[in-house]
């Protein structure tokens, strides 16, 4: 399947490669499919270039400084992401259990209570709820 997800995103890039959806969707396929965090954080990087307040890519970029064990830079990603898309009540557990990782538990506490007084899981940033989706299709294909 990451072979399969890895040729769908590089068929995604011919046909738009300067769109988020396609360097998120590549920098997926290096996080979970190669487990290349290096490569994911480039990738990523590149789509903020491109569109700095997005916020999925802001997520991901979260979640690769998490897997490198930076946590106060993933912190402060995964808040900027929240910021923009404050009613995802998925990313203020994402930011939990960043804390938690960060052996930073009170903290993390509010962010789970924060969560579950969210009044949707749902983005509500329209630009990157497209984006989501299209992230959340190559972590199928991934099969992770």
């Amino acid at each position: 399947l990451t072979r399969q997800a890895r040729r769908a995103a590089e068929a995604a890039q011919k046909l738009a490669p300067h769109a988020i959806a396609t360097l998120l969707a590549l920098g997926y396929c290096d996080y979970w499919g190669k487990g290349d965090f290096p490569a994911a954080l480039k990738t990523v990087d590149a789509a903020l270039a491109l569109r700095p307040k997005d916020s999925a890519a802001l997520t991901a970029k979260g979640y690769v400084e998490r897997k490198q064990n930076r946590y106060d830079a993933a912190l402060a990603t995964l808040k900027q992401a929240f910021a923009l898309d404050p009613r995802n009540s998925a990313l203020a557990n994402e930011i939990g259990v960043t804390y938690m990782l960060a052996s930073r538990y009170a903290e993390a506490e509010n962010w789970f209570q924060r969560r579950a007084i969210q009044p949707s899981a749902q983005s509500v940033n329209a630009p990157s709820t497209n984006t989501n989706v299209a992230a959340k299709f190559v972590h199928v294909w991934c099969g992770r």
